[in-house]
């Protein structure tokens, strides 16, 4: 506590009827940090003048019957100060000190007589705490529990922000109001995002972003689901019911962990009702739509919110900054001199190309699957002739005379040479090359695999058959004939939306920048069939492993128009914001990657506070997390130290695009 700032005790006794034994009662908080309120001053009218009341406990009440003394303390954020009811905030207008001059308490206007006209005040403590109180305890007896005051008890007064952090509104604008509630209800989850639940985010807990999870189609490829722990308590009763409400339709809340049954409230079935008795104690929250979500507990006349953030699934960036071109006798001028055009921007910095038979030789061919640790491809461009010839599952990697293919395949295993199904001269002669899909399934997937890479292969009918057996996260290719002349114009419309340049930003992963449609010669990114039937365009489609160039700040399109970073606006309230990234990000490797103060930084202002990486479900880090104490604050994203994750220590990183383009781009936003 400050020097010369002391605890001030308002006593109010309700006049009434008298009679019954004191029994004192425990709650489980004591005192109470208030909410600063950027809508407007309150008046001295004992009455509630906004309507914004925030539910807190009782820190003590004691009596059963005709009396009750109800107790409750009220502190400061740091920096703030109480602001009395006078008009008159001269020096010596200020001598004449009443503590009830810092609190209004709302009387049942039906109560008679009129027992708020002449309250019984005590003060303890010297003068000075006429001043600059840091506390503010409220101690009512009500003697007419069902005619005066009653439950829940109401207060609330005014405010004075700390200098430089009232969001331009000044001592003007600022006020708290709180409902102090008989009966305790309290639903609770990570709202901080800090990897526990420990009730210190009581406080702001029904503020955006909340619990950040994301959709249950995991982007990770494990099939993990990412879900939100939630804890439900009731105090103080025993009668009467508990209900459990979603706002938003945006998620599914289960009785169990592993999802099994049905879950007990979703988008079409949106609240759940106990007996209080039978009332579960724990419960899992599982994002099944794009959006901000808000979750109610309610019990007789009290109710507790929180806030859960559902995001897109998190993307894998490719291991390594190497594209890999392979294009043995297709003229090199569209659709790799595209990718290769769009994926620098994104810190890409290395390709491999080989283009005409006299450089694409076996060895070269089989470079994608090599064990070499320094060869980390991540790109895989393939461009070249596909099959027209039942199972559909080869493509031409050679086309010379007999001799020269012969000679050119050797021993080696799933291929063969055969004429070439495409009359391509002059001066192509007529024989091929022929790799299976399992050559590509022994000699690639493992690596690329491995790798996280993004296959295209631009040829004939190598869709579903040649895209299952490549590896990769995500393989492109296509259903049916491919025109050369189309290459180029799909690849620019792909990369051209993986990196950013493309339909705004919107379609920075692998999986939206195919479902955002568009491609010609019906282009596909490999879904599993189901039985004979191909999947159409589906990004949300469990087999769609994203991918993305680089990291970036996420940002949600479906129901969220801005970028995921919180808070927003002005309003300098105590809290818990965050930043979060559509890709997994590394917190050990440098520069400076490890720690989370030079990932996100404090670029201007004061008051934020353990900032941390936290996780999916996967362990992965996704997110920078932070606790603050008030407004007037700059955040910045470092690219330098926001940089994708990897398992190998010596990988190269990509820096974060702070705006959805090029890389290298910080990103900045202020509250």
């Amino acid at each position: 506590m400050k020097p010369h700032a002391w605890t001030l005790w308002l006593v109010v006794v309700l006049v009434g009827t008298t009679g019954a034994w004191l029994v004192s009662r425990g709650w489980a908080e004591e005192t109470h940090t208030v909410t600063p309120k950027g809508t407007g001053k309150v008046e001295k009218n004992f009455d509630i003048d906004k309507n914004d009341e925030e539910p807190v406990s009782p820190e003590s009440v004691v009596g059963e019957g005709k009396i009750t003394i109800t107790t409750k303390t009220f502190k400061l954020p740091t920096g703030w100060k109480f602001d009395d009811f006078k008009e008159d905030k001269t020096p010596e207008n200020r001598k004449q000190f009443n503590p009830g001059d810092y609190v209004d308490i709302e009387i049942d206007p039906q109560c008679l007589p009129p027992v708020v006209d002449a309250p019984t005040v005590q003060v303890k403590g010297p003068p000075p705490a006429r001043e600059n109180p840091d506390e503010i305890k409220v101690v009512v007896t009500d003697l007419t529990v069902p005619t005066t005051v009653g439950w829940p008890l109401k207060c609330e007064g005014n405010l004075t922000p700390p200098s430089g952090g009232g969001g331009g509104g000044g001592e003007e604008k600022w006020h708290w109001s709180a409902k102090i509630s008989k009966y305790v209800v309290d639903l609770d989850t990570d709202t901080n995002n800090n990897g526990t639940i420990d009730g210190y985010e009581d406080e702001y807990e029904n503020y955006p972003s909340g619990r950040v999870v994301c959709l249950s189609r995991e982007g990770d490829g494990k099939d993990l689901d990412d879900l939100a722990e939630i804890r439900l308590r009731v105090e103080n009763s025993t009668d009467g019911t508990v209900t459990l409400e979603e706002i938003g339709d945006k998620v599914k809340v289960w009785d169990n962990p592993d999802k099994t049954g049905n879950p007990i409230i979703s988008p079409s079935d949106n609240s759940e009702t106990w007996p209080v008795g039978e009332m579960p104690s724990q419960l899992w929250v599982d994002g099944v739509t794009l959006g901000q979500s808000t979750l109610k507990l309610s019990h007789k006349d009290q109710q507790d919110l929180i806030k859960i953030l559902v995001c897109d699934p998190i993307s894998w960036s490719p291991r390594g900054n190497t594209v890999y071109v392979y294009e043995p006798y297709i003229p090199n001028t569209d659709g790799s001199d595209a990718i290769w055009n769009k994926v620098q921007s994104c810190g890409w910095t290395n390709r491999i190309r080989y283009a005409g038979m006299d450089q694409c030789t076996l060895a070269r061919l089989k470079e994608p699957g090599q064990a070499d640790p320094d060869l980390r491809i991540g790109i895989v461009a393939y461009h070249s002739l596909g099959t027209h010839d039942p199972p559909l599952d080869t493509v031409e990697v050679a086309r010379g005379t007999q001799a020269e293919m012969i000679a050119w395949k050797g021993d080696e295993p799933d291929m063969y040479v055969a004429l070439s199904e495409v009359a391509i001269g002059p001066p192509y002669p007529p024989y091929a090359v022929k790799a299976k899909a399992a050559w590509f399934q022994n000699k690639w997937k493992p690596k690329l695999d491995a790798n996280r890479a993004i296959v295209v292969m631009m040829a004939c009918n190598t869709y579903p058959n040649i895209t299952a057996s490549v590896g990769g996260r995500s393989a492109f290719g296509y259903l049916g004939d491919s025109h050369p002349n189309l290459h180029g114009p799909n690849m620019n419309l792909l990369f051209g939306r993986l990196n950013g340049s493309e339909a705004n930003r919107k379609w920075r992963t692998t999986g939206r920048a195919y479902g955002a449609l568009g491609f010609q010669d019906d282009f596909r990114l490999y879904l599993t069939p189901v039985g004979d039937q191909y999947p159409p365009p589906d990004p949300d489609n469990p087999q769609a492993l994203w991918t993305t160039l680089n990291p970036s700040p996420n940002k949600n399109w479906v129901g969220l128009e801005y970028y995921l970073t919180f808070p927003t606006g002005a309003a300098p309230r105590k809290g818990a914001g965050c930043i979060v990234f559509d890709t997994y990000m590394e917190d050990e490797q440098a520069p400076n990657g490890q720690d989370p103060n030079e990932a996100v930084k404090v670029k201007a202002g004061t008051g934020v506070t353990d900032r941390r990486w936290f996780p999916n479900a996967g362990g992965n880090d996704f997110l920078v997390s932070f606790d603050f104490e008030h407004g007037g604050v700059t955040m910045q994203a470092d690219a330098d130290c926001c940089l994708n994750l990897d398992t190998d220590d010596d990988a190269p990183r990509r820096q974060m695009s702070g705006e959805r383009l090029e890389s290298g781009v910080d990103k900045e936003w202020s509250f």
